[in-house]
């Protein structure tokens, strides 16, 4: 079998882009290829029958005797401060085994200099609390019923304004994990036509949540008041 190589040849402006397609001969077959085991030879895969059959089963498949179901309940908003978060009615659900918000948990690192469960939400699907029920349903149920106030804070949704100097800061430090780490390579000869090194000057800033909704989730259920 032939090969095909396909080269891009213009960028079009305003119209379509052009390329050129260009065959080769075939690879040279390799020598005493008969009598490898695995080169050249069809080898299936040691799980595929099982998942083409259906038979094959992952963790979520897997139950336990005893197993328990958790659930997580997420900020709908992108940067806000929780005012009040009750979770009697969720506790009181048959079928509920535990409830977990920042009242239980109030002070647990979590996630560089984060904690579990801030009373602070930085993102939307930022994590306020969590259930484990009997199954999936019953906890889903108990979501429902956690009832949280929010104090929505200023936030940005882009790269740029999130390192404005008056941009709201979504962690007391900044918006940045860490300084930039900056380091030069090389010698560029100024005074020469034709360098023959380059130097390079790098900053890698790393964004911790550089804006208050840079990670989206899809709104979780439960009550929210503003």
């Amino acid at each position: 079998m032939s090969r095909l190589h396909v080269k891009k040849l213009r960028t079009g402006e305003g119209s379509k882009d052009e390329y050129k397609v260009e065959e080769h001969a075939p690879l040279p077959v390799w020598d005493g290829v008969d009598s490898y085991d695995v080169v050249g030879k069809r080898i299936p895969r040691v799980e595929g029958a099982d998942k083409v059959s259906g038979r094959a089963r992952y963790s979520y498949d897997i139950r336990l005797p005893g197993q328990l179901v958790a659930k997580v309940l997420r900020s709908p908003l992108p940067h806000a401060r929780i005012k009040r978060i009750d979770t009697s009615a969720a506790r009181a659900l048959p079928g509920v085994y535990a409830v977990v918000s920042s009242v239980d948990v109030s002070d647990m690192s979590w996630y560089e200099h984060g904690k579990l469960f801030d009373t602070t939400v930085r993102f939307v699907g930022d994590e306020v609390a969590a259930v484990a029920a009997i199954d999936g349903d019953v906890a889903e149920d108990a979501l429902r019923l956690i009832e949280v106030e929010y104090e929505p804070l200023p936030h940005v949704t882009d790269l740029a304004a999130a390192r404005a100097p008056d941009a709201p800061r979504v962690w007391p430090g900044g918006n940045l994990a860490s300084e930039p780490e900056v380091y030069e390579r090389g010698d560029v000869p100024v005074r020469s036509a034709k360098p023959t090194s380059w130097s390079t000057r790098c900053t890698r800033p790393r964004p911790r949540s550089t804006t208050a909704s840079s990670r989206m989730a899809a709104p979780p259920p439960g009550k929210a008041t503003t």
